[in-house]
């Protein structure tokens, strides 16, 4: 199906047009964390940790014993008689994977659908304003569905059926994580898979790990009270049940334990965790982020 049809499916009153221009538009204030990673790789516009051939050089140093000759400032050494280092920058393009979780949870709710899609597309304009190598993929279960940069652009791609392989896991492992990338992770996180195995997982191999979790108030303070009827959205299941106070206050304190031990996994692994108020404002949720120094960071 696709994604303009899924989001209509989940009560979405706003076109996909309109969810990508909200996540454009917060481009223009705000991007992914570049600054917190030191980039190596290809050829681009960012500046890098190793030594470039570039024209200009940014700054210099005092010359060791054992330093490169071929770098030595010698019309500072006509001025000064002292010899002294040009230090370059190599010029590259970071890189961002970038990864959205299509589970049925993450369509239950059209506050939480359309949170997801416009950060999303704020992800991806961060990445290409940056001339960032981007990579993006779609997740739902163990099924693992790479998306191109046209696809997403035009926003005409499939969202991901989940396997016949009925499971509440993700498996974040079938990713083709990129050495020292960018790794941003769009997903509600409602699954019963171990956070620290997940994120020991994809913080590997130098990266900058981030995600964001979009919840609803509906989800965090449901209001079941009394005779109810239950939908799985995952299996399809119905049950009936009562519910009491006891029953409400339960659910809750559950549901802040599981986010308590992906926080708790989050800074073990030194990931940055955001969650996502569906209800507020795309802006409002970045401005917060860039107050506590997490996954987003101002445009300079």
């Amino acid at each position: 199906m696709k994604l303009s049809e899924r989001i209509s499916l989940a009560g979405v009153t706003e076109t996909l047009e309109a969810l990508m221009g909200k996540g454009e538009i917060a481009a223009n204030q705000f991007r992914l964390p570049f600054n917190r990673q030191h980039w190596r790789g290809q050829s681009g516009n960012w500046a890098g940790a190793g030594i470039g051939s570039s024209i200009d050089f940014q700054d210099h140093r005092p010359y060791v014993p054992g330093d490169d000759p071929r770098y030595i400032n010698w019309q500072a050494y006509a001025r000064t008689g002292s010899y002294s280092m040009k230090l370059y920058r190599e010029e590259v393009s970071p890189q961002v994977d970038l990864v959205i979780d299509t589970s049925e949870s993450m369509f239950v709710d059209s506050a939480k659908v359309s949170c997801a899609i416009e950060f999303f597309y704020f992800a991806c304009q961060s990445a290409w304003r940056t001339a960032a190598l981007l990579n993006a993929f779609q997740i739902n279960g163990r099924k693992v569905e790479a998306l191109s940069n046209d696809a997403i652009r035009m926003g005409d791609w499939e969202v991901a059926e989940e396997s016949r392989e009925q499971t509440n896991h993700s498996d974040w492992s079938q990713i083709p994580w990129r050495a020292q990338s960018l790794r941003v992770i769009v997903s509600d996180l409602l699954f019963d898979s171990d956070p620290e195995e997940l994120l020991s997982i994809s913080g590997r191999g130098g990266a900058c790990l981030l995600l964001f979790s979009p919840y609803t108030n509906a989800e965090e303070n449901p209001d079941w009270l009394g005779n109810l009827e239950l939908l799985d959205c995952e299996s399809k299941e119905r049950a009936r049940r009562y519910f009491t106070r006891e029953d409400v206050d339960d659910y809750q304190r559950r549901y802040q334990e599981h986010f308590a031990l992906w926080q708790e996994a989050a800074i073990r692994h030194n990931a940055s965790l955001a969650r996502m108020k569906a209800e507020r404002d795309l802006a409002d949720i970045l401005l917060d982020e860039t107050a506590r120094q997490g996954g987003v960071e101002l445009c300079r």
